[in-house]
């Protein structure tokens, strides 16, 4: 674990020497879409809509090659749903391989099938958004919780770092304290992020967290961080950040210049939470491999967000380490 830590820091003064001393962008992490399939119907997300073709295994392991030599370190695999591919196992091992941390966001589907892969990870991102009837609201799905807590327990049980996200939105504020009860029984961390209308995604303003409900929420978030809870993984400068949502303060961002995402088809995007669009064309790591790609990657417009991994990195990038200490779980 030491020499994990050892190499993690390294890499991180390495990817700053670049982007402050020599001006250029470090790959420092990736998210890689894996796929759009997935078995809920989350009202915060579209991508199960209309599934693309995906990348095939021998496509993955050319660009994880290519990934590994450009310096990446860290590479969070999401969807749709990562665990519904058969070759996710594969993935995971070769990703290890290469050296590069591996983590991976799921629903919670198909947990005791895929039981190797999952205990090959470095961290698990389980989404849990609610109570069994406001999960199962939001996820489209009944049974949707039940499956994810099984998941839950089963990653605990496995030994395997285990984080439950959870993504605010107007029908589960209230539903915040019974996360974090159940993050405190499981001893495991959690984290918040609010809901934003992003240009690849979801456009429903309803779903939006609303004025002072949502602001007494963070402000409770930040009292408990404070007095040292400890299993709050959010930092007190990224509860700060979205403490005044939807306006968010200014700040540098690392996408496109510490990480970047890898999308289902192979295109390389600086970030998928983006609320404008890309001022230019996205390059594609199959046609340009990965790092002639991630140095094309075109500016975006965004008014800011809450997306936690990213904003953990942007404040590292712009010299404030108060979350450094939890890199191991970004993007």
């Amino acid at each position: 674990m030491e020499g994990k830590n050892l190499k993690l820091i390294f890499s991180g003064i390495k990817a700053l020497f670049y982007i402050k001393v020599l001006r250029k962008n470090y790959p420092l992490a990736l998210r890689w879409q894996l796929t759009d399939r997935c078995p809920n119907r989350c009202k915060y997300c579209n991508l199960w809509k209309n599934p693309r073709e995906e990348m095939g295994l021998e496509d993955i392991k050319r660009v994880l090659k290519e990934v590994k030599k450009a310096g990446t370190v860290r590479i969070s695999y999401s969807g749709g749903e990562p665990l519904l591919r058969d070759d996710i196992e594969e993935i995971i091992f070769c990703t290890k391989k290469h050296g590069i941390s591996c983590s991976i966001n799921t629903c919670g589907v198909l947990f005791e099938k895929r039981k190797k892969a999952i205990k090959m990870l470095d961290l698990v991102k389980i989404s849990i958004d609610g109570r069994e009837q406001t999960h199962d609201l939001l996820s489209g799905r009944e049974g949707a919780f039940r499956e994810a807590y099984f998941a839950l327990e089963k990653s605990v049980e496995w030994g395997v770092k285990t984080v439950i996200t959870t993504t605010l939105t107007r029908y589960n504020l209230e539903d915040v304290d019974y996360i974090l009860k159940l993050a405190e029984k499981l001893r495991i961390f959690v984290a918040f992020q609010p809901f934003k209308i992003m240009y690849k995604g979801s456009k429903d303003e309803n779903l939006c967290p609303k004025g002072e409900e949502y602001k007494k929420t963070i402000e409770k978030l930040i009292k408990l961080k404070k007095r040292g809870f400890p299993y709050l993984r959010n930092s007190l400068l990224s509860l700060e950040h979205i403490k005044d949502y939807p306006e968010f303060s200014p700040i540098k961002c690392s996408a496109g210049r510490l990480f970047s995402v890898v999308d289902v088809d192979g295109t390389l995007l600086p970030c998928d939470r983006n609320d404008g669009p890309y001022y230019g064309e996205l390059p594609n790591v199959l046609r340009e491999g990965f790092f002639n790609a991630f140095k094309k990657l075109p500016r975006y417009s965004c008014s800011g967000c809450g997306f936690l991994g990213g904003k953990e990195l942007s404040f590292f990038m712009n010299m404030k380490f108060e979350g450094f200490k939890f890199v191991k779980s970004i993007i």
